[in-house]
């Protein structure tokens, strides 16, 4: 069973993977007594009951990051998507409702943690098959042939060189106009661009930790 835990949790290590690994369990009782020595208990419901949940959310990263992550990119999608839409110095007006650019701020924002927190979940994934606690994943081998070091640090560095030139091109253009305040449509640029260099820096240094995550793959 390759079991790893040093603490209370092995417990629970022992019948998770015992389950995935289809192992007959059987229950049987015991009597528990209490314990007579006069010592303080060493059970600490809040840090072993912690140290169990970490454990067990370890097997299953996707239900903790993947899931959760996906499902803010997709709103992000909706609300960015929206904002390209809008008239260039307006709001964009869909059954009554106003959508201004404060949207695509929005937007940004659950673009950046859902992006964050659908690499966690594959740093999660990396981590829990390098250190056994997971059986070896093809896909994670196929992603790593696929998906180098390299190749990765280009995309990041084509993605953040493209938002940095949007924003450096309404700097330019606001500076030229001497405007005191962005319109709309310069804001939603703005965004848009500030959003992208984000992602391809994050997707940079990403790169460097899957890297070194991935070495027992």
């Amino acid at each position: 069973m390759k079991l790893r835990t040093p603490g209370m949790e092995f417990a629970s290590e022992m019948i998770i993977k015992a389950a995935k690994l289809g192992l007959r369990m059987t229950e049987i009782p015991i009597t528990f007594y209490p314990d007579r020595r006069d010592r303080p208990p060493h059970l600490r419901p809040w840090r072993d009951g912690w140290r169990h949940l970490k454990f067990m959310l370890m097997f299953s990263p996707s239900a903790l990051f993947l899931i959760p992550g996906v499902g803010l990119l997709g709103i992000r999608l909706l609300l960015m998507c929206s904002q390209l839409l809008a008239p260039a110095d307006a709001p964009l007006r869909s059954f009554g409702f106003q959508m201004d650019f404060h949207w695509a701020i929005l937007g940004s924002l659950f673009t950046l943690v859902g992006y964050q927190v659908v690499s966690t979940h594959f740093q999660a994934k990396i981590y829990s098959v390098t250190h056994r606690f997971q059986e070896e994943d093809p896909f994670l081998r196929e992603g790593f042939r696929i998906l180098t070091l390299e190749r990765v640090l280009l995309f990041g560095l084509i993605v953040a060189l493209i938002g940095l030139a949007m924003d450096v091109n309404i700097l330019l253009e606001w500076i030229r106009n001497q405007q005191g305040l962005f319109v709309s449509d310069q804001t939603r640029q703005a965004v848009f661009g500030s959003t992208l260099l984000a992602l391809g820096i994050q997707t940079m240094l990403n790169a460097f930790f899957f890297s070194i995550l991935g070495d027992g793959c």
